[in-house]
C-alpha cells in the first residue's frame, strides 16, 4: 500500500460509515487537510494519519511502514514509554528524549504535545506523584487539544475517538475513583464501552481496549455493590477476550464473574469460575496472585470449597 492510498481508504470508510469531514478531522486537522489527504494531494504526519485511522475503527499496526525515519524513531518510543507504564516502570528518561524530538510544526505537533501530556500525568497516577486533581487536570488539558469543547457532562456528544482520546478518558474516569466520585467514573466508562460496542471490537483497532474498560468498570460496579452489572459486564469481557484469543484481563473478568455469582447467591457457577481464574492466573505466571486469592477468600464468610477463588490488590486493568 502507498503512503498516498492511505487517503483512499480514509476516504472510503468515511463515505462507508457516513461520517463527514468536519465530525472526522476535528481537532485533528482541519477540513482542507483532510480533503487533501483524501484526494492524495497531501502527506500528512504519522500521528494525524494514526488518529484519523482510529477514529474510523481501522487498523494502525502497519501504519509505520510507510513513516519518515524521524516518525518511525518517535512511534518505537512511545511504544516503548507505554509498554514501561502498563508495568508501572519508570519513564522520565523517555519523556525527555521524546520531548526534545517533538518539533514545533504547526497543529500537527499537537498529537505529540497530547501524547506527552497524557504520557507524563499517567506515570504520575500510578507512581502516585501528583494528587488526583492534579493528574485529571492535565488529562483533561491533554484531551482538550482535539476535543476543545470535553466536559463530563456533555460526554455522550462525542461522536469519534481516537485511541490516545479513549485511554485519556479512561485514566480521567480512574482519577474519579480514585476520590471515590463513582458516578462520574461510572458515566465516562459507560461511554466508552458502550463507544466500542457501536464499533469494531478486534485486537487491531482501538476494541483493544474494550476487556481493560470492562474491567475496570466492574471494579466500580463492585464498590456500589451493583452484582448483576459486574456479572453482565464480566461475561462481556471473558466472551471478547475468548473470541479474540487475548489473555488480557481474562483472569479478572473469570475472578469478577465468579463473584457476582457468589454475591447473587449462585454458588455453584460461582466454584467454576473462581476455579477457572486461578487456573489461568498459575497457567501465565501469575502465581502470587494466585495464591493471596486463596488465603483472603478462605477468610471471607459462606466461602466456598475450600474458598478457592480470586482476589486482587488495588490496581487498574
Amino acid at each position: 500500500m502507498e503512503t498516498y492510498r492511505i487517503g483512499e481508504i480514509i476516504k472510503e470508510e468515511r463515505i462507508r460509515k457516513r461520517i463527514s469531514q468536519e465530525e472526522l478531522c476535528f481537532g485533528i486537522c482541519s477540513v482542507s487537510t483532510l480533503s487533501r489527504i483524501e484526494n492524495g494531494t497531501q502527506n500528512p504526519s504519522f500521528k494525524v494519519k494514526e488518529a484519523i485511522l482510529e477514529r474510523l475503527g481501522h487498523n494502525t499496526d502497519n501504519l509505520v511502514i510507510y513513516a519518515e525515519d524521524s516518525e518511525i524513531k518517535k512511534h518505537r518510543l512511545e511504544n516503548e514509554i507505554l509498554a514501561r507504564m502498563v508495568h508501572w516502570q519508570e519513564i522520565d528518561s523517555l519523556l525527555d528524549e521524546y520531548k526534545q524530538l517533538i518539533a514545533n510544526r504547526g497543529t500537527e505537533e499537537q498529537l505529540e504535545v497530547q501524547f506527552y501530556k497524557m504520557a507524563e500525568a499517567i506515570q504520575a497516577f500510578y507512581r502516585q506523584m501528583w494528587e488526583w486533581k492534579r493528574v485529571r487536570k492535565q488529562l483533561t488539558e491533554a484531551l482538550r487539544i482535539t476535543l476543545p469543547g470535553y466536559e463530563i457532562e456533555q460526554i455522550d456528544d462525542i461522536k469519534l475517538l481516537s485511541g490516545a482520546e479513549l485511554q485519556i478518558l479512561n485514566n480521567i474516569a480512574l482519577t474519579y475513583a480514585k476520590e471515590t466520585e463513582n458516578d462520574k467514573a461510572i458515566r465516562i466508562l459507560e461511554f466508552l464501552v458502550r463507544y466500542l460496542e457501536k464499533g469494531k471490537l478486534n485486537v487491531e483497532s482501538p476494541g483493544k481496549y474494550y476487556p481493560v474498560l470492562l474491567c475496570n468498570l466492574v471494579k466500580l460496579y463492585e464498590a456500589e455493590n451493583r452484582y448483576r452489572e459486574v456479572k453482565i459486564c464480566s461475561k462481556k469481557g471473558m466472551d471478547y477476550c475468548i473470541s479474540q484469543s487475548r489473555l488480557n484481563s481474562f483472569a479478572e473478568h473469570l475472578f469478577y464473574y465468579g463473584k457476582a455469582c457468589h454475591k447473587l447467591g449462585e454458588s455453584e457457577e460461582a466454584e467454576v469460575y473462581y476455579k477457572r481464574s486461578i487456573s489461568l492466573f498459575e497457567s501465565i505466571g501469575r502465581n502470587d496472585a494466585a495464591k493471596e486469592v486463596r488465603s483472603r477468600l478462605n477468610k471471607l464468610d459462606g466461602c466456598i470449597d475450600e474458598g478457592k477463588g480470586i482476589f486482587f490488590a488495588d490496581q487498574d486493568c
